[in-house]
């Protein structure tokens, strides 16, 4: 397959928040979760967030994403494997007293554009579902054949990428000793979201998948499905547990 970009040299506006060298962009991705990634079907724009991992091998950039075999943006990136990607972290806001139109956040991101590859060799495909759950939740786990196969594994390839960060500034109306506590709280809040988010998935699947069964199901793609969910929620939740969380 053709592993040329989508196009080709970025333009920023703002060259004094432009970040270069891949030590500083893989400390913007150490950062970050979330992967949005942009497509065409058709003529059509479609976006996906996806958790995401990946590799810095000098100036090229590898993201990793897992999900079913079937679905909207599957088709699409077979048939069109060209996208656009965007990658940001949100930090703590930042108010212009005197000229609030110049209020925002501070924020780090990458934005590029890159060629999506399926991929299917199954050593391949456990190391990248590793290394997505290394990123994710920090848990070094050794996947299986039969599970890799059970799941789609992609990858984005990129040589046509920039970062961009804008610090936190003398502009805020907010203590600098305030926001170490606001973002403590943020992320508390965010973590109890993700937690209630999880156990509610944990008890859904844990029903669909014992109706499947019950309904001689067990080789379909959604049975499958739903059984790679679990283990890497049980995975979850067992770190949760070691760190008495």
């Amino acid at each position: 397959m053709d592993m040329k970009n989508a196009r080709q040299g970025i333009s920023m506006r703002r060259i004094d928040r432009l970040v270069n060298g891949s030590g500083q962009i893989g400390a913007i991705l150490d950062e970050c979760k979330t992967c949005r990634i942009a497509m065409a079907d058709e003529g059509s724009p479609y976006v996906v967030p996806l958790s995401f991992a990946y590799r810095l091998d000098g100036e090229t950039l590898t993201l990793y994403f897992h999900s079913a075999k079937e679905g909207r943006k599957i088709e699409i990136l077979r048939k069109n494997p060209a996208v656009c990607f965007e990658i940001s972290s949100e930090g703590a806001p930042v108010f212009a007293k005197d000229t609030p139109c110049n209020s925002g956040y501070d924020y780090a991101s990458v934005l590029g554009f890159g060629t999506a590859l399926f991929i299917e060799d199954a050593d391949e495909k456990c190391a990248a579902l590793a290394l997505l759950m290394k990123h994710q939740a920090n848990i070094d786990v050794n996947f299986s054949r039969p599970q890799a196969e059970d799941v789609c594994v992609f990858k984005i390839v990129s040589c046509d990428y920039s970062g961009k960060r804008k610090p936190r500034d003398g502009g805020s109306g907010v203590p600098p000793a305030a926001f170490p506590q606001q973002e403590a709280l943020r992320r508390l809040a965010a973590f109890e979201d993700v937690y209630a988010e999880l156990t509610a998935a944990i008890a859904s699947d844990a029903g669909e998948l014992a109706k499947l069964k019950a309904e001689g199901k067990i080789k379909t793609v959604r049975y499958r499905e739903l059984f790679g969910q679990k283990l890497l929620y049980s995975r979850m939740m067992d770190l949760f547990a070691r760190h008495g969380i």
